[in-house]
């Protein structure tokens, strides 16, 4: 992650890029590629440790917001964090940070168990955030 910020600061600072044109690189990497590396990553065989493993992140992932959703409704209230602070606590960027760690630390056949936790994110995102 330090590399590809690194990158991106001497990039710039080069004046090869913008700052202003880091936005079409994000909307790049966020609609095209990964969605691309997460339907690459279903393209193994379906056996039941993949199925149990998809189903333990799903469950991960469930178990991990609804204990961030609790504390932050009851520590929001101590600390006083409004509704953005919140959201911010308990919907985490795993998509654009996750994938490619565990991409680069276990390879391609791991993503799918990142989708797994991603999905959960997403519904509990949409639906309660």
């Amino acid at each position: 992650m330090f590399v590809i910020i690194a990158m991106g600061f001497i990039i710039v600072k080069a004046g090869i890029l913008k700052t202003k044109e880091s936005r079409q690189f994000s909307l790049l990497a966020l609609y095209v590629i990964t969605p691309c590396m997460i339907l690459s990553s279903f393209q193994i065989d379906l056996t039941d440790e993949v199925r149990h493993g998809f189903l333990l992140a799903m469950l991960g992932g469930v178990i991990i917001h609804t204990v961030t959703i609790l504390m932050t409704q009851i520590l929001g209230k101590v600390i006083g964090l409004d509704s953005v602070e919140k959201v911010s606590v308990v919907y985490t960027n795993s998509g654009n940070l996750l994938i490619p760690i565990i991409l680069t630390l276990f390879g391609k056949e791991w993503v799918v168990y990142t989708s797994g936790y991603n999905m959960i994110l997403n519904l509990l995102l949409w639906t309660h955030g």
